[in-house]
């Protein structure tokens, strides 16, 4: 199933055109807190941690800080603890920003993609994408090496029990396939509005563990299996495509897309 010629013809389809195959995963709720306060807790344990990208300063913190801290987007990373029976995990609650990747990887691999496909072009916080998985993992390897923190790609299982939030339905926010339920839960194709491209991360709701953009805006690439998969769909897909169990293996780990970005783990 082509994804993009499903969604419309104004993408040019033939180029970014990415195959679905199916997973599956299970969920459980977990409260989150709207407002921030800094504690003394380990990495192990603590509910959320900030990473300050120059740095490469941690900060633990007790409950979320205040989402609307612009820096949370550019120059930091906010990352939420989700406790799972095979481990827990701080994943970001953000997809990377293109002022993340480019404190991260020193490039910016979306100014090459044409107008003509990403038309809205380079915004400091909408999600980076034209990444490839090799491009991440040598980005992450090259951060390790000079801030110390240790950043991963989230295996397609962990994406997805984040993505669902406790949910046991196609999304996040349950089975409802409805207008306005889409909108304001995920930027796909019936609902990211006329221009061509993503939109600045956190635009729609949260699903209930907090983490933002689970469903569309850009494809997420994860480590499926002894190989490489994107999840979550894209602002140029229908929204059943971004359902939390399907996951794409249309892409080589060496190919950049213009649809795919990605939300990072940060290891204790």
């Amino acid at each position: 199933m082509n994804p993009l010629q499903s969604s419309g013809a104004r993408i040019g389809a033939a180029a970014l055109a990415l195959v679905l195959a199916g997973c599956s995963t299970d969920g459980s709720p977990q409260s989150s807190s709207l407002t921030g306060a800094q504690g003394d807790l380990g990495i192990a344990t603590a509910p959320y941690a900030v990473l300050d990208l120059a740095s490469g300063t941690l900060t633990t913190l007790a409950a979320a800080p205040d989402l609307t801290d612009g820096t949370l987007r550019t120059s930091r990373m906010l990352f939420r603890r989700i406790t799972w029976s095979r481990g827990d995990f701080l994943i970001g609650v953000f997809e990377v920003t293109q002022r993340q990747w480019t404190l991260l990887a020193t490039s910016q691999p979306w100014i090459t993609v044409p107008t003509a496909v990403v038309e809205v072009g380079p915004k400091a916080e909408r999600p980076a994408y034209n990444l490839s998985y090799q491009d991440i993992l040598a980005a992450l390897d090259r951060y390790r090496s000079t801030a110390k923190a240790k950043l991963l790609i989230p295996d397609a299982e962990q994406w997805q029990y984040a993505c669902a939030g406790g949910s046991s339905g196609p999304w996040s926010w349950g089975s409802a396939t409805d207008q306005p339920t889409i909108a304001g839960n995920a930027v796909v194709w019936e609902t990211h509005g006329e221009s061509l491209g993503p939109q600045a991360v956190g635009t729609r709701a949260a699903n209930a563990y907090g983490l933002y953009d689970m469903h569309g805006n850009v494809w997420e690439w994860t480590k499926a299996g002894a190989s490489a998969g994107l999840c979550g769909g894209s602002w140029s897909d229908s929204f059943q495509l971004a359902a939390t169990t399907n996951v794409s293996r249309g892409l080589t780990p060496s190919t950049s897309h213009a649809l795919a970005g990605v939300r990072l783990l940060l290891a204790p």
